[in-house]
């Protein structure tokens, strides 16, 4: 049965100044790129939603919280715009509505379960909110605004950890975990997403490439450098190299399939894709008249990659 009265859910009246000194929950989205938007809708008209905030209490010490220690769970980019837009700031007090928590788990659900007026979460946000509790700083503009999820959960379709827990039904936590070496060292090498030929299915297949063949692989770092400066190593009359073939004759047979990622379309590109870097990673060319395997059924082609050893 469920327990109603957990959070010991209360409602005070806040002088800006207290709610401003706490610090925002630390799985807080990015707020820089949205000061400008916020600003512009906190000076068009003042609304009663502006002057509520959602603050957290640590019942007892956990995740580096201490005890009776306070935090702020929304109104962050509220309070960046009004620290340097102090004009803005409501002449009342504010409602504040305060939980208790003894756990992150509970504090993460109610983080995701708010809806801001001032910004509805998006998964963008909710990554960047996830390396920021990790205290990583990401390097690429792709991993810096959070924008590698579409990725993620491509290349956790049909995996399992090391528990042999199905990833694929897994919360973003679990799947950022087990594939968070291979994404930091994406971010290091600075795959981006200006690269027109750039999608998250590369992603994707990337991070699947590289939990394979492990991040130290020196033929691994060759492949994605190849790919995100288009160079072709092999190129003869009868054959290729396997990013040559993704990046030249797959992107223009699947151009118009390219980015999506519904699993129809996407997995039209992604078998044939995967193909492609496992045959570089193998140092074996591909035959320009080659018929790559077939995409119809994903799941038989991500066995044949996970035996192909």
């Amino acid at each position: 049965m469920e327990n109603y009265t957990k959070f010991n859910t209360r409602i005070e009246a806040w002088p800006y100044e207290k709610m401003s000194q706490l610090k925002p929950v630390s799985i807080n989205r990015d707020t820089e790129h949205r000061l400008v938007k916020v600003a512009k809708r906190l000076e068009k008209k003042y609304l009663p939603t502006h002057s509520i905030v959602y603050v957290g209490k640590a019942a007892r010490a956990f995740a580096g919280y201490k005890k009776g220690e306070y935090f702020r769970l929304d109104a962050n980019t509220r309070s960046d715009v009004y620290s340097i837009k102090p004009n803005l700031i409501p002449p009342i007090p504010f409602t504040t509505i305060i939980f208790d928590f003894d756990n992150m788990k509970d504090v993460q659900d109610v983080y995701y379960s708010i809806d801001s007026q001032d910004a509805v979460e998006n998964s963008h946000d909710k990554m960047t909110g996830l390396l920021r509790d990790k205290n990583y700083e990401a390097k690429s503009r792709l991993v810096k605004r959070g924008q590698f999820k579409r990725g993620l959960d491509l290349a956790c379709q049909y995996g399992h950890d090391q528990n042999g827990t199905y990833l694929h039904t897994s919360s973003i936590g679990t799947k950022l975990n087990y594939f968070w070496d291979e994404l930091m060292y994406l971010d290091k090498i600075g795959l981006d997403n200006k690269n027109p030929r750039y999608s998250p299915n590369v992603l994707g297949c990337f991070l699947m490439i590289a939990k394979k063949y492990g991040v130290q692989s020196k033929r691994l770092k060759t492949l994605i450098e190849n790919f995100k400066e288009g160079i072709t190593t092999v190129n003869d009359t009868k054959t290729v190299d396997g990013v040559h073939y993704v990046y030249h004759n797959l992107y223009e047979n699947k151009k118009d399939t390219w980015k999506l990622s519904t699993w129809g379309s996407a997995k039209q590109v992604v078998g044939p894709m995967l193909y492609c870097f496992d045959m570089f990673m193998r140092n074996e060319n591909i035959s320009k008249s080659t018929k790559l395997p077939s995409s119809a059924k994903l799941d038989e082609l991500f066995q044949y990659y996970n035996e192909r050893k």
